[in-house]
């Protein structure tokens, strides 16, 4: 397992934009039964999730930006 700074070294790389977090003890990862990584979610002010996916690949940019249109609508 990489360091937190091999993780924001990595996100810088990618150009990633979003906020992102890590779960250095694994205690959210239970909580949300992560099922693998990257998870991704969209998570309401409310802190209601509205959408997870699992993964990053060509692609998962554009599907998040539907989800996030579909969910404004």
């Amino acid at each position: 397992m990489g360091s937190a700074d091999d993780a924001h070294r990595a996100l810088d790389d990618a150009e990633v934009s979003l906020l992102t977090v890590l779960d250095e003890n694994g205690r959210a990862s239970s909580a949300y039964r992560v099922g693998g990584t990257p998870t991704l979610y969209l998570i309401a002010a409310d802190g209601t999730i509205l959408m997870s996916d699992i993964g990053y690949g060509t692609g998962t940019e554009e599907h998040l930006r539907q989800e996030i249109q579909r969910l404004l609508r």
